[in-house]
């Protein structure tokens, strides 16, 4: 539920997890000391993986439920996978370790990719289903809660759009959907 109390409709409610997880990108990068890029980025790993969660669980079986593309969501499924190894790592790794840095612009760029692609396919066609957004998005914000306090993160209020530049082009727009064809990309010779 929203502060209003009216249910928050899921794209919503995941579009303003999107823009928070974006400004702790912001906030890691500019961190100025080890232990505080240290402590931004294990805040940054919990909450990743508090929405990819409630979306495994909750929206792509629903979404899959709606739609006629399943690859939509089994991408979206196997970019999580990705996301979670690069999470593991870097909770692993100290920040004054080389890979550090590295590990922490690879999971910015593949986690930008997840929510322009989720954004731009997955939301486009879940607006035109007849799945009930609102009654969605409740339960995902529920089982939010459930999940963070299960990792003992504190539920952070989500701040509505507009989003943070990181994940968009400088003009604010979503880029629109690349056409889908049915031809494989040429190959470009080494």
């Amino acid at each position: 539920m929203s502060s209003t109390g009216a249910a928050m409709d899921v794209l919503d409610l995941l579009g303003a997890e999107h823009a928070a997880i974006e400004r702790l990108f912001d906030a890691t990068g500019g961190a100025s000391t080890d232990e505080g890029r240290a402590g931004l980025a294990l805040r940054l790993c919990r909450a990743l993986t508090v929405p990819a969660a409630s979306e495994e669980e909750l929206l792509y079986p629903a979404a899959a439920g709606v739609l006629s593309d399943a690859q939509l969501v089994l991408r979206a499924e196997v970019e999580h996978a990705g996301i979670k190894e690069i999470v593991r790592r870097l909770e692993q790794l100290p920040p004054s370790d080389r890979r550090f840095a590295a590990s922490l612009k690879v999971l910015e760029e593949r986690v930008c990719h997840h929510f322009q692609e989720e954004e731009r396919r997955l939301f486009t066609r879940l607006k035109a289903s007849t799945l009930d957004l609102p009654a969605l998005g409740e339960r995902i914000a529920r089982r939010r809660v459930q999940l963070a306090r299960a990792l003992g993160t504190p539920v952070e209020p989500l701040e509505a759009w507009p989003r943070a530049p990181r994940c968009r082009p400088a003009d604010g727009r979503t880029p629109l959907p690349r056409r889908e064809t049915s031809q494989p990309r040429p190959r470009i010779p080494r």
